[in-house]
């Protein structure tokens, strides 16, 4: 479980540090504070600094030409300055990672052993090298990437089984407006992957939360086309006729159980949910988190989605598990301002601004 990540001239940061983040931690702040900064940061820490970890992170933002820059990892960067090193650190499972990258001008491509890698993103005209490092309580990988995608880290897969799993493969990032919300063979595909686990009745009954005429969750292929159902007690219908909310629910639950003891990133988690069903959501959310061991940090802008989470995961009796972080920025000065499940669950009741 992620306990604490600290940036430093990264992305909008110059400096800030998240301590003793929970098991469900909840960021919120003005536009522009960087939350989706922080769950990227997270995203590319938890990636060991790799460039499919990159190019999954600016794909999100919609930024897959920004490779035709001469300089494709300025935004990483605070005020774009990769001559400034950037630093990730983070205490995961009592591990303690390391990430720093930094623009070195006076490494040349071609130097002999290194291995080649596909374009990262697209080409680009310069050669600049951006070297990097990752570490994992002090064991150390380092090396050096390339602007035109000639190059990749060299971390190989037996250094991360021998560091306890650190990797992407336990972190998810998700977009909670996305497309893969709504697609149903990417819904249908994470069922079936929770079937072959015997976890699929897990699913059903987080639905049942919302709706407790849901009986079974059935993977449908017509014309070629798949489609998951719902049966209730008298019928078949299909998931998309319950609405775009139950869709986003089910996806979500089926990331975070396949995604055991892992961690999931839900960016603007309150998107496509209307207020009378976000209680009921986050109770489920809550509940299936600690059904699966599975941490979730999540971004929002709304008040009203602030207080259903209190009262809904007071409900599913994880308001100790809970935290709100409130980024605030004041000119070049960043800092988290931390309200525990209680304090939030009082400030929300006196109607205290939190957001």
């Amino acid at each position: 479980m992620l306990r604490r990540i600290r940036f430093q001239n990264f992305r909008g940061f110059r400096a800030i540090e998240l301590r003793n983040i929970s098991q469900i931690s909840l960021l919120t702040g003005k536009n522009g504070s960087g939350k989706s900064s922080v769950l990227e940061g997270i995203f590319l820490i938890m990636g060991n600094g790799s460039p499919e970890t990159l190019k999954k992170i600016q794909a999100l933002r919609g930024m897959q030409q920004a490779a035709e820059s001469a300089n494709l990892w300025e935004s990483l960067f605070y005020r774009l300055d990769a001559s400034q090193k950037m630093e990730a650190e983070a205490l995961w499972n009592e591990h303690q990672i390391r990430l720093t990258y930094v623009r070195e001008d006076a490494y040349t491509i071609g130097e002999s052993g290194r291995k080649t890698y596909s374009p990262l993103l697209a080409s680009s005209a310069q050669e600049d090298a951006l070297r990097y490092s990752f570490s994992v309580d002090g064991e150390n990988r380092s090396g050096h990437l390339f602007a035109n995608g000639s190059q990749t880290p060299e971390i190989d897969s037996a250094f991360l089984r021998a560091l306890q799993g650190v990797s992407a493969e336990g972190c998810l990032l998700i977009k909670a407006g996305n497309g893969a919300v709504m697609d149903e063979t990417v819904l249908a595909e994470a069922f079936g992957k929770l079937e072959l686990a015997g976890k699929q009745q897990m699913a059903v009954d987080a639905l049942r939360m919302i709706d407790p005429s849901v009986a079974e969750i059935k993977t449908i292929v017509h014309s070629g086309l798949v489609q998951l159902y719902l049966r209730t007690d008298t019928q078949m219908i299909p998931l998309k006729l319950f609405g775009d909310g139950m869709c986003k629910l089910l996806y979500l639950v089926l990331m975070v159980l396949g995604n055991p003891g892992g961690l999931v990133l839900i960016d603007e988690v309150e998107n496509g949910l209307h207020c009378s069903m976000q209680e009921k959501f986050w109770r489920v959310l809550a509940e299936t988190a600690h059904r699966s061991d599975t941490q979730i940090v999540a971004t929002t802008h709304s008040y009203e989605c602030i207080r259903h989470a209190v009262d809904g995961i007071e409900k599913a009796g994880m308001l100790r598990e809970f935290l709100l972080q409130r980024l605030e920025r004041t000119g070049e000065e960043n800092k988290a301002v931390r309200y525990d499940g209680e304090l939030l669950k009082e400030a929300v009741r006196s109607v205290m601004e939190v957001r």
